[in-house]
């Protein structure tokens, strides 16, 4: 393991049992919920543990992937086929978490462009987007944390809190990890001014989270975006869960409060 991810480990194991220390034990909403995915693998990532734990309650749970997780080749036959690669591979990953196929929507916005959608595809998502949670009514939503290492993520976050907001929707908003471990000091400062988080322990969940990335098999592949050191990070034995304590839209002068960098500052990751 080269000597910069071993650092990136050891601070993110430190950080996460500093979290724990803080966190009381993460509710379960016992009505729907909806956990938006900017890409296939986030879900399994950040919340792999909990969608298992909701599917042996018995509690509803829909997974809403907002983009085709094609990749940014400038092949457009690439691109399809990688897109269908991942679908097929996020059907399974849910099955091994105890969903099934209609317990998911893809919305497929194009890879890579989330922060910067042409006016008809941003169009066709958020109402996409909206229709679903007009149809689920879910009882508490679970965005990509805000603040994190991933433009994507930041844009995931930001077009799912404003869609909520015209759709008036009035429920539990939580914000979960997965890019924002990547740099764990800066994890730390962006979690300053948010509430506790609260906390899953996994236990025996762990090793069904472990089986649900392994379906995920491209992105495990050498040379994929997803670096294996991440996998291992967010493999860890507690998943964390931020309330957001005013959902669903953003406040004027917020955003920048959660992230004060220019977008153009944030590196893009999947």
């Amino acid at each position: 393991m080269r000597l910069k991810n071993l650092i990136r480990l050891v601070l993110a194991r430190g950080w996460a049992r500093v979290l724990r220390w803080q966190a009381s034990p993460h509710p379960q909403a016992a009505g729907m919920v909806l956990v938006v995915s900017p890409h296939a693998d986030d879900e399994t990532l950040g919340c792999g543990g909990l969608l298992a734990t909701r599917a042996e309650g018995g509690w509803p749970t829909h997974v809403v992937f907002l983009t085709d997780s094609a990749g940014t080749s400038p092949d457009a036959k690439v691109r399809q086929k990688q897109a269908e690669v991942r679908r097929e591979e996020a059907w399974e990953a849910l099955r091994v978490l105890g969903l099934k196929k209609e317990d998911a929507s893809c919305l497929e916005a194009p890879d890579g462009w989330l922060d910067r959608l042409e006016k008809e595809t941003d169009r066709r998502v958020r109402e996409g987007l909206a229709a679903l949670v007009q149809r689920l009514a879910p009882e508490a939503v679970y965005l990509p944390f805000l603040g994190s290492h991933s433009t994507e993520h930041e844009a995931a976050h930001r077009l799912s809190r404003q869609v909520l907001a015209e759709c008036g929707w009035k429920g539990k908003l939580w914000e979960y990890p997965v890019w924002a471990w990547w740099n764990p000091p800066r994890f730390v400062h962006r979690s300053r001014g948010k509430p506790a988080p609260t906390c899953l322990t996994l236990g025996a969940k762990l090793e069904t989270k472990r089986n649900a990335l392994q379906a995920h098999r491209s992105q495990l592949e050498p040379g994929s975006k997803l670096p294996k050191i991440l996998g291992r990070i967010c493999l860890g034995r507690w998943e964390f869960f931020f309330p957001v304590p005013e959902p669903p839209g953003l406040r004027p002068g917020k955003a920048e409060a959660h992230n004060p960098s220019p977008a153009s500052e944030l590196k893009t990751q999947p």
